[in-house]
């Protein structure tokens, strides 16, 4: 036999028709006030954070007031003064970079950086979906993580940058933007965004020169026009240069009292490995940072090749280096 509903609870068949009527207004008005709560978010009005998720099933797209990013710009607890930057050209970040290249890099980052500056994103859908993978690779690994990536770059070669930072230990100070004033006079403008422990923040100019059969000399010596636009800022510039630090390029930033904190240490790889198990080419990446203004407690290059036996395979995350300077006051 089957069984019967129980006495004690109606069905819904049996419920008044006015609190049926009173429950579907409910329902229609709670619809419209989600309705209305997410065409708010999307317009910037306010931010409903996670809730935006829940309502809609996808992640929030960039606000159009704040830096594009994975979530608000939440400021984290200060460090303990010193910026830990990291530089990296990751050659064509995008669908390319499979799960195992991905971990390499947070492997290599999450123990190291506050900051990462990265060169070489590419401009379609799948560069940013390599810089989320990265930043989720990198949560994965201990810390808060968020990051922004530019619009793309206005020149020929057009590309995009990203900057990464851990909000436990570093906050954002204001929106990131590309330079316009370079825009016209380098095929990829810098990217620059502010960051700061809990002191004056330090202003980081991320950029990609064009390649040495592309005179790099000529985007290199503008430089210095950074400087003097943004001449209050604590300022440091970091990237693919393609030039070697003691070029003569980089002799207006110098004048300017800034300094490469790497030197002349080897930043790219080789395509095979030398007879003497050589892999490194040229000092192309570099930290110029202003020398009244910060000091380096530390500057090296990450060399992750050393756990690749095949160095093509190395190349497959990236033919540069990640480089890491220790800044501070």
């Amino acid at each position: 036999m089957p069984r019967r509903r129980s006495s004690s609870r109606r069905s819904s068949s049996s419920r008044p028709p006015q609190l049926r009527g009173k429950a579907l207004v409910i329902v229609v008005a709670l619809v419209a006030l989600g309705w209305a709560a997410v065409q708010a978010h999307e317009a910037g009005w306010i931010d409903l954070g996670p809730v935006y998720e829940l309502l809609t099933g996808r992640e929030p797209a960039p606000r159009p007031d704040e830096p594009e990013g994975d979530g608000p710009q939440v400021p984290g607890p200060a460090g303990d003064g010193t910026l830990r930057l990291v530089s990296w050209n990751i050659a064509n970040m995008g669908g390319s970079k499979d799960a195992a290249e991905i971990a390499v890099m947070a492997d290599v980052l999450a123990p190291a950086a506050d900051v990462v500056a990265i060169q070489e994103v590419i401009t379609s859908e799948p560069g940013q979906d390599a810089v989320v993978r990265l930043a989720t690779a990198l949560r994965q690994r201990g810390g808060t993580w968020d990051w922004v990536i530019s619009e793309p770059t206005s020149g020929r070669g057009s590309e995009r940058y990203a900057f990464l930072w851990r909000t436990d230990r570093v906050r954002l100070d204001g929106p990131c933007r590309l330079d316009d004033v370079l825009a016209p006079q380098v095929d990829r403008e810098p990217f620059l965004c502010a960051f700061t422990t809990g002191g004056e923040p330090v202003l980081v100019a991320s950029f990609h020169a064009v390649p040495s059969s592309k005179d790099p000399e000529r985007e290199n010596a503008l430089l210095d026009g950074l400087d003097r636009r943004y001449d209050a800022a604590d300022l440091v510039i970091v990237g693919d240069f393609n030039l070697p630090a003691r070029h003569s390029a980089f002799d207006a930033l110098r004048a300017r009292g800034f300094e490469d904190a790497l030197g002349d240490a080897l930043t790219t790889l080789k395509a095979v490995r030398t007879p003497a198990g050589e892999h490194r080419a040229n000092p192309y990446d570099h930290v110029f940072y202003e020398t009244d203004e910060l000091a380096v407690r530390r500057a090296e290059v990450l060399d992750f090749a050393a756990r690749y036996a095949d160095l093509r395979e190395a190349r497959n995350v990236s033919d540069h280096l990640p480089v890491l300077v220790e800044l501070e006051r």
